[in-house]
C-alpha cells in the first residue's frame, strides 16, 4: 500500500501569520516602489520655489494645504470604508455586496467633493483676505475645480487597493501624479510663470489623474461592473462606519495643517515657505508607514472578521517592526542632510534646519506608532478615534496660538510635534486597554540600534568636500548600506530573512 500523505496542518494563527507576512511582503514591494516614485513630489515643490520665488511658493503651500484638507475631507473616509468592506466581501464571496460598497462610496464622494469644491472656489476671496495674500484667490479658485477630480481619483485607487491590486496605486499615485505635477509646473514656468498658470497646472494634473484612475480601476473590476455599481443599492453599515472616521480625519488634517494656516496669518507666506519646505522633507519618514496602511487595513479587517486576535497581534507587531526598519534610515539621511536638502529650495531655506529636526521627530512618532494607533476605528470604535483626533487638533490650535506669536516658525513646529505625540500615545494606550493589542516588543530595538552606525557613516561622508548633489547621493548611499549591514548583523527573524530572499530571488520562490 502506498504511503498516505500526511494531513495538512490546521489553519491556525501561525499559518495565517505566515501567509499574511508573505502577502504583506509582496504588496510592500509595490507600495515601496510607489513611495520611492513619490520622492519626486518634493522636487515638484522645489521647482515651484525656484521658478516662481519664495513668496509665491509660500502662497502655494497655504492654498495647497487647504485644498488637500478639503479634498481629503470630501472623500468622507470612503477610502477607509472601501479597504474594510471590500476585504470582508472578498472573504464572504459576496459580489453583490461588493457592487453596493463601490456604488455607495462613489456616489458619496462625488456629491461631497462637488459641494466642497464649489465652496472653496466661492470662499477664495474671503480666505485670501484673512491671510492678506492676493495670490491665494486665483490659486484657490483653480484648485476648487480640482477637488472633485482628486477625491474621485483617490477613491478609485482605494477601491483597487481593497482588491489588493497594488499596481494601480503605483502607476497612478506613484508615477503619474508626481510626473504630471512636475510636467505641469515646468510648462507653467515656460509660459510665463504667473499665479494663474500655476493654478491651472494644478487643476489639469488632477483631471488627467482622474482619467488614469478610472482606467486602472476598470482593469481590476471591469468597466461594466463599475458602471453597474453606480445603480447598486446602498451598502448597509457603510455610512455608520465612514462618517465618524471622516470627522476624525478632518481633525487629523487640521492637526497637520493648522500650523501653516496660523503661521500664514501671523507671519506671511515667506515664513510659511520655510515651514513648508521642512515639513515636505520630513514627510518621507512617515511615508514608510503609509506604504503599509492599505496592507494593514485589509489584514486587520480579515482578522477582525474571523475574530482571530492572535493573528491580529502578530500582524500589528511584525508590520510595526517593518515600518520602523524602513523609517529609521530615512530619518538618519534627512537629519544629517537637512541643510543641504533645504538649500535646494533656495538660499534662505537652510535656517529651517532645526525646524526640520523637530518636525521629523513627529513624523517618526507617527511612523512607528501609527499602525497600532489606527486599530481603534477598525475594532468598531470610530467615535473614540474621532474624539482623540478632536482633542489633538484643539491642543495643536492652542499651542500654535501660544507659541507662534512668540517663537514664530519654531513655535509652529513644536506645537505640531507635541500634538502628534499626544495623539499617537493616547490611541496606543486605548488600543492596548480596549482591543488588547499593542505594537511593542524587543524586535523594535534592532532598527534603533542599526541607526547609530548608519548616522556615524552618514556624518563621515557628509564631511567630505563633494558638490551638493553628489554629497546628498553619497550620504544617502552610505547611510543605507551601513544600516542594512548593521540590521543583518543584529539577526532579523528567520521568517523575515526567507521572505526577503524570496522577493530578491523570485526564481527560487517558484522552485
Amino acid at each position: 500500500m502506498a504511503d498516505e500523505a500526511p494531513p495538512p496542518p490546521p489553519a491556525g494563527p501561525t499559518s495565517h501569520g505566515n501567509a499574511d507576512e508573505g502577502v504583506a511582503a509582496r504588496n510592500a514591494v509595490w507600495q515601496t516602489l510607489t513611495m520611492l516614485a513619490r520622492v519626486l513630489l518634493p522636487v515638484h515643490r522645489i521647482l515651484i520655489s525656484r521658478l516662481f520665488g519664495q513668496t509665491l511658493y509660500g502662497s502655494y503651500r497655504i492654498a495647497s494645504d487647504l485644498w488637500e484638507t478639503v479634498s481629503r475631507t470630501s472623500m468622507v473616509a470612503s477610502d477607509k470604508g472601501l479597504l474594510r468592506f471590500i476585504a470582508e466581501d472578498r472573504i464572504t464571496h459576496r459580489a453583490d455586496l461588493e457592487r453596493s460598497t463601490l456604488g455607495t462610496a462613489f456616489r458619496l464622494v462625488a456629491g461631497a467633493s462637488l459641494a466642497a469644491g464649489i465652496a472653496l472656489a466661492l470662499g477664495a476671496p474671503w480666505l485670501a483676505g484673512i491671510w492678506k495674500d492676493a495670490a491665494a484667490t486665483p490659486l484657490l479658485r483653480a484648485m476648487g475645480a480640482s477637488v472633485v477630480f482628486c477625491a474621485l481619483a483617490y477613491t478609485l485607487v482605494a477601491a483597487a487597493l481593497g482588491r489588493k491590486a497594488m499596481r494601480v496605486n503605483l502607476f497612478v499615485r506613484g508615477l503619474a501624479e508626481p510626473g504630471l505635477l512636475l510636467g505641469a509646473v515646468i510648462a507653467a514656468g515656460l509660459v510665463g510663470g504667473g499665479v494663474v498658470s500655476l493654478g491651472l497646472a494644478h487643476a489639469s494634473t488632477y483631471l488627467a489623474l482622474l482619467l488614469l484612475s478610472a482606467i486602472g480601476c476598470a482593469a481590476v473590476f471591469g468597466g461594466g461592473r463599475l458602471l453597474d455599481s453606480l445603480r447598486a443599492p446602498r451598502r448597509a453599515g457603510f455610512y455608520a462606519f465612514v462618517l465618524p472616521l471622516a470627522a476624525a480625519e478632518l481633525m487629523n488634517l487640521l492637526l497637520m495643517r493648522v500650523g501653516v494656516f496660523l503661521l500664514g496669518g501671523f507671519r506671511g507666506p515667506d515664513v510659511v515657505a520655510l515651514l513648508g519646505a521642512a515639513e515636505e522633507l520630513g514627510r518621507p519618514i512617515a511615508a514608510a508607514r503609509y506604504v503599509f496602511d492599505p496592507i494593514v487595513a485589509t489584514a486587520v479587517a480579515e482578522a477582525f472578521k474571523l475574530r482571530d486576535m492572535e493573528r491580529l497581534t502578530h500582524n500589528v507587531r511584525f508590520l510595526t517592526r517593518w515600518v520602523a526598519s524602513a523609517a529609521a534610515p530615512i530619518a538618519v539621511v534627512v537629519f544629517v542632510l537637512r541643510g543641504d536638502l533645504l538649500r535646494l529650495y533656495g538660499p534662505a531655506f537652510p535656517q529651517a534646519g532645526g525646524v526640520l529636526i523637530v518636525l521629523g521627530l513627529g513624523h517618526m512618532c507617527n511612523a512607528v506608532g501609527g499602525i497600532a494607533a489606527g486599530l481603534l476605528p477598525m475594532s468598531g470604535r470610530p467615535l473614540a478615534f474621532f474624539f482623540n483626533n478632536l482633542g489633538a487638533a484643539i491642543a495643536n490650535v492652542v499651542l500654535c496660538l501660544v507659541l507662534i506669536p512668540r517663537y514664530g516658525l519654531m513655535g509652529a513646529a513644536v506645537a505640531s510635534t507635541t500634538a502628534t505625540a499626544l495623539l499617537i500615545g493616547a490611541l496606543i494606550v486605548q488600543t492596548a486597554t480596549q482591543v488588547k493589542v499593542h505594537p511593542f516588543h524587543l524586535g523594535l530595538l534592532k532598527p534603533a540600534a542599526a541607526a547609530i552606525p548608519s548616522a556615524l557613516a552618514a556624518l563621515g561622508v557628509r564631511a567630505l568636500p563633494l558638490p551638493l548633489v553628489a554629497r546628498i547621493a553619497a550620504v544617502a548611499l552610505a547611510a543605507g548600506l551601513t544600516y542594512a549591514i548593521a540590521l543583518l548583523l543584529l539577526r532579523p527573524e528567520e521568517r523575515e530573512r526567507r521572505l526577503v530572499l524570496s522577493l530578491l530571488m523570485p526564481w527560487k520562490r517558484r522552485a
